[in-house]
């Protein structure tokens, strides 16, 4: 996945009021690996959709910013 999908997510999860530690515990993951994703700007469709899941945002709408 690229920059601008990240872009988008940060933004959601700016609007919703999420942070990178309680987007970690939605995910079951630590907080840092939530942060190198979005650090690195890559990750598999999977974990895209798990991210998107734990923010209660659909992908078609992260995808369409």
């Amino acid at each position: 996945m690229n920059g601008p999908i990240f872009e988008a997510l940060k933004r959601t999860l700016k609007a919703k009021g999420l942070t990178y530690r309680a987007l970690a515990e939605r995910m079951g993951v630590s907080e840092p690996t939530v942060k190198r994703i979005f650090h690195e700007r890559n990750c598999k469709l999977d974990r895209l959709i798990q991210i998107c899941a734990a923010a209660d945002v659909e992908l078609e709408n992260v995808l369409a910013r």
